[in-house]
């Protein structure tokens, strides 16, 4: 008999869910509860108030009365208490097996009367329990002496000198790259994965099944309980704060101390600007001189990365170009200009910065609008009357780098500037304007 019945057909229903549903689809019509706060649709009161208590913390706060342990709901507190019950009172009428809940005992007897209420949905496989269909865990993997070496707090990888400071992360390097174990099976078909997140994509293409976490109050999803859990105390703000001791920062998410050290090839100055050690250079952010040093006094090449359609390798500078001459995939394009990109966010970027003529930022003192913080860090440069580039034989300065550095020319005589008329050479490509002005009026000179 239903316990429900719609009132705008003779239909009725057992549960009140499927007739809400029923409204949504048939009638076109939504008569939720609607939360003020997040604007979650429920289908009573009952339910809109247990939300509000629970989710929003306007309720009783429920205490542990063994450990420091506090929550907003009467389900949790319930559930929690059964961490400090020691006695198994739930025995098995069949085997005399003892449980400490009873939802336990309930589905472990269903092993001796042969319920099998649990279907595969790909097969139609049916199983006693829901993890009776799940596939067998991969044993943990341990390393081994040869694997790595500890050199002060850090950890040294032998094969390939990479260095953590982390155990766990050591661990799954060695596990992944060098030893290639899989950490993922899919419990529908043999298929193994090195990571969590191509199994969600393998099972949403494949067995069109979409077991990700979903977060009540945004609708994001997620591939574990840990990222969902994350995502509430950091996003949504309902985990604990943290302070710092020094200063009046709070956070609602809590890292350890930095335990890596600060690089050394590098000092940075009050401007914001980054000097390398070794040399004489200086850049405006610290990935460039990271790259820098990398690459000049490492003498290391390009970090490349695997190709996804092939085993090559190659550096992200060249990956629109292999792409392209290997696999036939066009290189991201813009479509007013033609211009190629490496990624489709940099077409994305160029359009808005050159097409569009999009900015964000705006200069305190003249107003003057900019795309991005780097373009008008330099252009606060002429509202300064500093010059710190100083030429170190005539002692001018300049305010510009690169103006210091065509000065220094002179001093060098490089004279790489000819007139291909009188192959006079010049210092300056300016100077070399002036003298066709002034010579080779009337001439169709090429400037080189």
């Amino acid at each position: 008999m239903p316990r429900y019945n719609c009132d705008r057909c003779p239909k009725g229903f057992m549960t009140e869910a499927r007739l809400t549903v029923h409204k949504l689809e048939e009638h076109d019509v939504d008569d939720r509860i609607k939360c003020n706060a997040c604007k979650k649709s429920f289908n009573s009161k009952y339910v809109l108030q247990n939300h509000i208590q629970n989710f929003h913390k306007l309720g009783k706060r429920f205490k542990c009365e063994f450990c420091d342990f506090e929550t907003y709901g009467c389900g949790s507190i319930y559930k929690h208490m059964f961490k400090h019950k020691t006695v198994k009172d739930n025995q098995c009428r069949f085997c005399k097996k003892a449980f400490k809940r009873k939802g336990t005992l309930i589905v472990h007897e269903r092993i001796h009367t042969k319920d099998k209420c649990k279907v595969c949905g790909v097969c139609g496989k049916t199983f006693v329990q829901r993890i009776s269909g799940k596939a067998p865990r991969a044993p943990k993997f341990y390393l081994r002496d040869g694997d790595f070496k500890k050199e002060g707090d850090a950890y040294l990888c032998t094969r390939c000198d990479k260095r953590y400071y982390k155990v766990f992360s050591l661990r799954f390097h060695v596990k992944t790259k060098h030893y290639k174990i899989p950490r993922f099976i899919c419990q529908y078909c043999p298929k193994e994965f090195m990571t969590q997140a191509p199994l969600t994509v393998h099972k949403l293409e494949d067995h069109n099944i979409d077991d990700r976490f979903k977060c009540n109050a945004c609708k994001g999803t997620f591939n574990t309980k840990v990222q969902l859990r994350k995502h509430i105390n950091n996003f949504h703000m309902l985990g604990e704060k943290y302070k710092c001791d020094f200063c009046d920062y709070e956070s609602f998410s809590f890292e350890g101390p930095k335990v890596k050290p600060k690089p050394e090839y590098y000092t940075r100055t009050a401007d914001d600007r980054y000097d390398c050690n070794h040399c004489d250079k200086t850049f405006v952010s610290q990935p460039l001189v990271s790259q820098h040093y990398r690459f000049v006094h490492q003498k290391k090449r390009p970090r490349e990365r695997k190709c996804p359609h092939c085993d090559a390798r190659v550096p992200g500078y060249l990956r629109a170009y292999h792409l392209e001459e290997a696999h036939g995939i066009p290189a991201p394009k813009c479509g007013v200009c033609n211009k190629k990109f490496r990624y489709p966010c940099h077409v994305v970027q160029h359009q808005k910065k050159v097409h569009m003529g999009e900015k964000t930022v705006a200069c305190e003192i003249c107003s003057k609008s900019f795309f991005n913080n780097l373009s008008l860090r330099l252009h606060m440069v002429t509202h300064s009357t500093e010059k710190k580039f100083k030429c170190g034989q005539c002692e001018r300065e300049f305010r510009w780098e690169n103006n210091l550095k065509d000065h220094m020319k002179i001093h060098t005589g490089d004279k790489r500037y000819v007139c291909v008329v009188c192959e006079k050479a010049f210092v300056q490509k300016s100077t070399l304007k002036q003298h066709v002005m002034r010579n080779h009026r009337g001439l169709d000179v090429a400037l080189k």
